[in-house]
């Protein structure tokens, strides 16, 4: 029965460490792009996005969530993340001009319109996590919010109550 014990209080931990992860960096999120108007948060360099077109396909699918890093240069294959106007663009280099690059998605069947300057891409995908940007979308969400406030109280009730009834027994 011991061994149950440590186990539920193991589990609560991670839960309650990974809700309060996920709630730092939603407030985080939120200070950077609504108080401080950054257009793509960014933390020690890296921001992320999620994928919202099929144009990456099979490399990037729709609610991927990928890691962005700014790079001292950016070669031909780099999948790389854009300001197009007032939108984000996520697109491969397909060609390297004098006056920037020529990019294209993957399963686009021809390249983007236009010249992509270096001053407007964002960085280079480093990092991919499958299927994880519905979640993180609904997490920045007030009720996401709410709810992962609820379960943290909630957790912390619980542990509260079983350390409370571990001291009595």
């Amino acid at each position: 029965m011991n061994t149950i014990k440590k186990l539920i209080k193991i589990i609560q931990y991670i839960l309650l460490t990974i809700l309060i992860v996920l709630l730092v960096l939603s407030c985080f999120y939120s200070v950077k792009k609504f108080i401080l108007k950054e257009d793509m948060p960014h933390l020690f360099g890296y921001s992320m996005s999620i994928v919202i077109s099929g144009s990456m396909e099979p490399e990037l699918s729709v609610n991927d969530l990928i890691i962005i890093k700014g790079q001292e240069s950016y070669d031909i294959g780099d999948i790389i993340t854009y300001r197009n106007g007032n939108n984000y663009v996520t697109h491969r280099i397909v060609e390297n001009l004098d006056t920037g690059f020529i990019t294209k998605g993957d399963a686009n069947n021809v390249a983007d319109l236009g010249v992509v300057e270096e001053s407007n891409i964002l960085g280079k995908t480093v990092f991919v996590i499958p299927n994880v940007g519905a979640l993180l979308l609904w997490i920045k969400s007030s009720s996401g919010i709410i709810v992962m406030s609820i379960l943290i109280v909630a957790l912390l009730t619980i542990t509260y109550i079983v350390r409370r009834s571990n001291r009595e027994n």
